[in-house]
């Protein structure tokens, strides 16, 4: 996507998309408990920050840490976002009961439809 369309869709998106938006602004953490983690930054300028870090088995301090930028907009609780050429829709809503022990009252980003890598996957809200 160049630069000047960018930069287009981030003075737009927030005019309309922010208005009936639940969330302004907030960070989403996804730990496996080996190999990789993804967090996500939703910042209130629209623009966002995706964090893939992965490592292999038994040696998570020689991670690597790959960083994508994108965009996201808002209606209500549902939260649609590009990021890396792939289009990603989900859902922010609280946990509920669960088999893990994650406090049924945590906020979670459950992304619904993706053609990659987050596909399916529930995000914590890990702050702002």
């Amino acid at each position: 996507m160049s630069k000047v369309l960018l930069s287009l869709l981030l003075a737009i998106i927030p005019t309309y998309s922010f208005g009936n938006c639940v969330i302004e602004e907030s960070i989403f953490s996804y730990e496996r408990g080996s190999e990789y983690t993804y967090t996500l930054f939703l910042n209130s300028d629209s623009s966002l920050i995706f964090h893939h870090e992965r490592w292999k088995p038994g040696n998570a301090n020689e991670a690597e840490l790959l960083e994508y930028f994108g965009i996201w907009s808002c209606d209500k609780n549902k939260i649609n976002f590009q990021v890396n050429g792939n289009s990603y829709e989900a859902v922010y809503e609280r946990v509920g009961q669960n088999p893990v022990g994650i406090s049924s009252e945590a906020m979670s980003l459950k992304v619904e439809a993706s053609n990659n890598i987050l596909g399916y996957v529930v995000l914590l809200e890990s702050g702002i």
